[in-house]
């Protein structure tokens, strides 16, 4: 929970990052640094999947502290929805 009490806080918004291409752990990581959390979506999440869809666009603006689904899966044998 982040709680800003300042007017100039309350109305910043920050870049959503491109979490395609990375894994569990680098897009966790990723999403500590710029401010989101994440939901980790996936059949199989094991040590080698990878993700190639998030529920908001990269590049897109948004209030810090939001939560990204970031949509996991093995790089074989497997289709995109």
């Amino acid at each position: 929970v982040i709680l800003y009490t300042d007017k100039e806080s309350q109305n910043k918004k920050i870049t959503v990052p491109d979490f395609s291409g990375m894994t569990v752990s680098e897009a966790n990581e990723t999403a500590v640094e710029t401010g989101f959390n994440i939901k980790i979506s996936g059949t199989s999440l094991n040590s080698k999947v990878y993700s190639y869809k998030q529920s908001l666009d990269a590049g897109s603006e948004c209030d810090p502290g939001s939560t990204i689904t970031v949509y996991f899966k093995a790089t074989s044998g497997v289709e995109d929805d």
